[in-house]
Parts: C-alpha cells; structure tokens; sequence
C-alpha cells in the first residue's frame, strides 16, 4: 500500500505572520482583569476572538470542546451555545444564528467570538476602542468609566496584512476515486489564495471568482491503496507578501479501495449433500470506510433473495427458505464499502443425494471455544475416501481416517481467533473421485473468543534511534498473523506551527516463523522533516479486524 500523509492534526489551524504591532487587547469580567497566559485576545474581521478557556468560566459558564465534532459546547443557567470551528453558524438553544467570524484554531488554542457568545449566555459587553479593552458584566453593577458604542474598525483599501472570514468544503461524507471537492474562502479581496492537502495534493491555486471569493476543486485520483480517514484542508492567502493560513472545520475521508470478499461457503464447484445450505461470506475493508451491511446484495440462480438481519459483524449468514434445485446452483454476492466502492463474486455449487456416501458429521463446539480448547469434528462416510474440514477463518485442515469410515480432525484455538456464528463444514472426496461438502448440524457458539490477542513486537528500528529516510520496519509475532502497522510524525512549521498526523498505515503479515518486514516508508515530506520525531505503532490484527495492544518506537531524524 503505498505510503501518504494522513490526518494531519494542526495545533495552529489559523496563523498570521508577523506585521505591525497592535495594542494588546484587555478583557475585564466585573471589573477584574481576565489574565491570557499564552494566547491573547485577537481582533479578527473586526471582531474579539478569546481562548474558550478562561473567560467563559468568569461569567459563570461551563464550556466544554468536542473534537472529534470541532465543536464548542457552552452552557450557562437554561441558555446553550453550539459553535463549530470554521462555521459562521451557530445555536442559540436550538436556534440557528449567523456569526461574523467563526470561531477557529489560534495558536493551539481554541478561539471564540466573545461579544456573540458572553451576549447569548447573558452577559452584558461594551467596547472601548481609546483603551483596546472589553467590559463584560454579568451582575449590571458595574461599566467602564467612558463607555463607547462597539465599532468595527475600518478595512484600509490595501491592509498590511490579509484576513481569512471563512473557509470550507463539501465534502461531508466519505470520498471515492473521482469524487470532486469543492473549496471556498472568503476573506481578503485581490489577494493570491491556494490549499493543500498534505500527502495528496499540494498548492492547489484558488481563483478569485468574486471580490473576496475565492474558489477551486480537487478530483480524487484513481490510486490504488488510497485510504485517508481523516485528511485535512489547509488555506493560505497571501497579501502584500504576508500569508495567512487556515485549516477547514472538517477533514477528508477518503477511500479508493475496493472491500475484499474472503472465504465463502459453499465452496466455489463444491458438491453438497443438503437441499437447504447455508451460504456465508467473510468480508473485510482494512482500514478503509467500512462495509454498508444494506448494501450487501446476494442473488441464487438469477433471483436476488431479502438479507433480513444476515449481514452481522463484517460475516453474511444466510439460510435459504425453500430447497434449492439439485445440480448446479449459481451464487452472485455484491458488497459495497460506505465510500460506494463495491467488489462482487460468482461462484457455482453442486446439490447431490449422498446419502449412501456420508452418514454423520459432528462437532464439540456447541458450547462455545476459548483459546487453547481443541475443535474436535468427525466425519462418517465411505471408507477409503480423504477428507478435510473449515470453520469460519479457519479453512482447509486435513482429517484422518481413524477406523473404516470414520474420519476425524481438530484445531487448537489461538487468541484472537473469532468463530461467532461460524460454520462447521467438511469436504469428503470418495473412491470413484467425487467431491461432496457437507455441514455439522450446529454453529460454533454465539460468544466470541475472549483472549487477548498477543502484541507484536518491533525490532527495528529501535526505541530513540535517529534514522534516515527512507525506513524498513521489521518485527515478530505470532506466525502467520496479520500485523497492522502505522508511522506517525510531530513537526513544527516555520518555528510556530506545531503540526502532526500520519505517514502511512497498512498491513503486512508475519511468515512461518513469526517475522514480519514493511515496504520501504519514505520519511521526507516539506511537513515533517529533520528535527522531526516519529512514533512507529504496531498491532496484531484478528478475526473482524479486532486489534491488539500497541507495541511501540518513537524515533527521530
């Protein structure tokens, strides 16, 4: 899979570069000063933006910050404010306002517009320009000594430095290969804008399409192995040699991989004994959007069927209602990722009498497996045959003939093996050459495997390493295990913007004897480069996609 940029996390989402010099702006809250410890009060279109933090508990409000939603939450008596990073709409207790400036990231810090949010929860806010300071009352005892009506200080026809008002996209949901993104910024007239979006696309111009608009488009290109869960936008606009930049309220997901469709039963050409099969499938999306168990379609010979409930944790289960024709019988399975990538499969199967052929398949899972139990099943059939048995993940282990027509075989089960709802099936090849699967009369036990699935270790590079670029990742774990391997960065740009995110996250899988080894992972990016440090994660992935603890290297460059 190849290495990109991800979920770049900008601690500084709006910074300007250094220009001429403003007062510092004083916030008083009943006449006590309110003290900034590292970012102070900013003037941003004309407006105050105060870190969240500070002066919303002066006048009596509890705030909280949801990032996962960029969302600020403030409460105070029976009045809630919802504001949104980079969104000029807001909600006074359900209703919807339009904002000046929205709040954003300044300096780390979370920033909001104080005159908007202290007057929605109540409080009362005047402006004295002469001093650069705000009066906030909440008690109506107290105002400042030579109060003035609020102004908004007028915008020089060529300002020294640029302003950003909004920037945003559209794309809410996730994103596939040629889906196109709309970007827009308003702020700043004849100025020179541009985006990027670090690991995919860089200086993308932004043409100026009204005064202050400025607008351009991106088109997910056609990669394979192109997955970004949480991909930021980043603005810049540039004025009389000053730039300014700004991250968008919401990042981009993005995924340009088709889902996988794994072991199904019955199995491709495979010859039953039973009228009514029970047809399943394994699915898996990696680290992608994820299955769309609604959009999971499976036909029988031409006639699409209704799931119902069948598509459960990534596995189709489904029963048919009515016998099925003997002879040949066509499967068609269609799964859709939640980025509307689809992968399809068509496998055919055999029904056949075979009643004179097997007698008996039985299995000792009905109450369940836990790691280290034994999976016994066994197969009575015509002797001198061969025969081999699969449950859920585990396909295709041999069986032995223990006396004349009786055939038998296990499993020891490992941790982080899940056999919910699994099928038991065996395939019996008799004398004449004939192959016929059959399926035990009961599923393995509803609870999945309760162990712990063991943790991977990393071997190189090694924990404080300075290393070059580019890097081989090499560890061990359980043999055979799949091992889900991530590289993130922390930087910091131009001496202020601290930024983070992630290099690359993909699968490898562990050999014979437990040694798994990365493709080569490039290091060099004009983000993150030396001076940079790197936290190497590893995982061991199991059955539906459950993950182990991390093993983990922080490395330098």
């Amino acid at each position: 899979m190849r290495s990109h940029w991800t979920r770049l996390a900008v601690a500084l989402a709006l910074v300007a570069l250094p220009g001429p010099a403003l007062a510092a702006i004083g916030v008083l809250v009943d006449n006590r000063a309110v003290y900034f410890p590292d970012v102070n009060p900013q003037m941003v279109n004309g407006r105050v933006l105060v870190p969240l933090r500070g002066v919303m508990e002066q006048i009596g409000a509890t705030v909280n910050w949801l990032p996962a939603q960029q969302m600020v939450v403030a409460v105070r008596g029976d009045t809630t404010v919802d504001l949104r990073i980079g969104d000029r709409r807001a909600s006074i207790d359900g209703r919807t306002v339009t904002l000046d400036v929205p709040a954003m990231m300044i300096g780390g810090r979370t920033m909001v517009p104080l005159r908007f949010l202290a007057e929605a929860l109540g409080a009362d806010v005047r402006w004295q320009q002469v001093t650069q300071t705000v009066f906030i009352e909440t008690s109506g005892t107290t105002t400042p000594t030579t109060p003035t009506t609020p102004t908004t200080p007028t915008t020089p026809t060529t300002p020294a430095t640029p302003t950003i008002r909004s920037f945003t996209h559209n794309a809410n949901e996730w994103l596939r290969a040629g889906s196109v993104v709309e970007v827009t910024m308003q702020g700043s007239e004849r100025g020179t804008a541009q985006f990027n979006i670090p690991g995919l696309v860089d200086r993308v111009a932004m043409r100026e399409s009204s005064p202050g608009v400025y607008t351009a488009t991106w088109t997910v290109p056609n990669e394979a192995g192109l997955t970004v869960s949480a991909a930021p936008v980043i603005g810049q606009l540039t004025l009389n040699g000053q730039p300014m930049l700004i991250q968008a309220g919401r990042t981009l997901q993005i995924d340009t991989v088709r889902p996988a469709i794994g072991a199904v039963t019955p199995a491709e050409d495979g010859r039953l004994s039973s009228r009514r099969p029970t047809i399943t499938a394994i699915f898996s999306d990696a680290a992608g959007s994820g299955i769309d168990p609604a959009a999971v379609r499976l036909s029988l010979n031409g006639r699409e069927v209704s799931l119902g409930g069948a598509v459960v944790d990534n596995q189709l289960l489904y029963r048919p209602g009515e016998d099925l024709l003997l002879g040949r019988n066509e499967v068609l399975l269609t799964i859709t990722d939640r980025a509307g990538n689809q992968s399809t499969r068509r496998w055919t199967f055999e029904v056949a009498t075979a009643a004179t052929v097997i007698r008996n398949f039985t299995h000792n899972a009905a109450g369940g497996l836990e790691p280290g139990d034994v999976l016994r099943v066994r197969l009575e059939a015509e002797q001198g045959g061969r025969a081999r048995f699969s449950v859920g993940p585990v396909q295709d282990r041999a069986m032995a003939e223990t006396a004349a027509g009786v055939y038998e075989g296990e499993y020891t089960v490992r941790k982080g093996d899940d056999f919910r709802n699994a099928l038991v099936t065996a395939t019996f090849v008799a004398r004449s050459g004939e192959s016929y699967t059959v399926e035990a009369a009961g599923q393995v036990a509803t609870q999945p495997t309760t162990g712990a699935l063991s943790v991977p270790t990393i071997t190189s590079p090694r924990e404080g390493q300075q290393v070059g670029s580019p890097i081989v990742v090499t560890g061990t774990a359980d043999p055979g295990a799949r091992v889900r391997l991530r590289v993130d960065y922390r930087a910091k740009v131009l001496g202020l913007l601290n930024v983070s995110g992630t290099i690359t996250e993909q699968e490898v899988q562990a050999d014979d004897r437990g040694a798994w080894r990365s493709p080569s992972i490039s290091l060099e990016s004009s983000v993150a480069g030396r001076g940079s440090s790197f936290i190497i994660t590893a995982r061991t992935v199991g059955s539906s996609d459950r993950l182990s603890d991390p093993a983990t290297v922080t490395v330098t460059r």
